[in-house]
């Protein structure tokens, strides 16, 4: 569909939230989305900026919605809701997200996606020891 231009921005941010496993390929999808000449909105970016806030790329989330606002992206209140987030919640996301992923025995990405946190200076304490609890038994840290 994305090959012959029939991808519509709700199917693209489908994809992007369903589909892609981090910002990485959410990215990679949305510069071929870009590339192949589909029109995007902002709601289409809205899983992209989840991404970046859950895995704590906060200057690349800034960099994002920068990029909107220089396309004359306005900022619906899906947008919003994603960028006025409280730490506590994005904390009780990323907690559920590792949790989710160790649960699917994908202790390689969760690894990834703790060290990063890890790396950005964005874990706390629940953080670790869930990483401590369920994916140090299973895993070679």
């Amino acid at each position: 569909l994305l090959g012959r231009k029939q991808v519509d921005s709700h199917q693209l941010r489908l994809m992007l939230a369903r589909a892609c496993e981090n910002s990485n390929a959410q990215r990679k999808l949305l510069q071929r989305a870009e590339t192949a000449g589909i029109a995007m909105y902002d709601n289409a970016f809205n899983p992209l900026l989840s991404s970046l806030q859950l895995e704590g790329r906060l200057d690349e989330l800034a960099a994002v919605v920068s990029k909107m606002r220089t396309r004359g992206m306005e900022q619906d209140k899906y947008t919003q809701n994603v960028l006025e987030r409280s730490d506590e919640k994005i904390s009780r996301m990323r907690t559920q997200k590792l949790k989710g992923l160790l649960e699917k025995s994908l202790h390689a990405e969760a690894w990834s996606l703790f060290n990063g946190l890890l790396g950005r200076k964005q874990v706390n304490t629940y953080h670790l020891s869930l990483m401590l609890v369920q994916a140090c038994e299973n895993s070679n840290a």
